[in-house]
């Protein structure tokens, strides 16, 4: 999932997701496997609308189902909280609690919000200058 909004704002949430790379449809086949997958993002109220109508909360999480279409085992979010307030940003961080629990995929998450990091993560890694500084499961609160 990219750093900077991705999806095509004159497409529908469902367009965007099922020309995903990965998705049954760029594959050319469809299917309820795929579906099922494109629903992940949590936005089936909105899928036909298009995305330029969602709020930047809803538009992160239709990124987030395009991350997912493909089922991966490893599902890595460059700040997939920038420039969210602090509702949609829980909504989209719920999101992919959700999803790391009901398929137990392992989520690799860049972030300069130290309180997210230290909240939300199993371990925490911290970078300077391209070197891993510190390294270490999170503290108990």
């Amino acid at each position: 999932m990219p750093q900077q909004l991705s999806a095509d704002a004159t497409l529908t949430g469902r367009e965007n997701v099922a020309l995903s790379p990965g998705s049954t449809t760029c594959r050319g086949a469809t299917g309820r496997a795929g579906r099922r997958r494109a629903r992940r993002g949590g936005l089936s109220e909105v899928a036909d609308r298009p995305a330029k109508t969602y709020s930047g909360g809803m538009v992160r999480r239709l990124e987030l189902a395009q991350a997912l279409v493909s089922a991966p085992r490893l599902l890595v979010l460059d700040e997939p909280t920038v420039g969210l307030d602090p509702v949609a940003r829980a909504s989209v961080w719920a999101r992919i609690e959700q999803i790391k629990q009901a398929t137990g995929m392992t989520v690799l998450v860049t972030t300069h919000l130290m309180q997210e990091a230290d909240q939300r993560c199993d371990r925490v890694a911290l970078m300077h200058r391209g070197q891993i500084r510190a390294l270490g499961t999170r503290r108990a609160t």
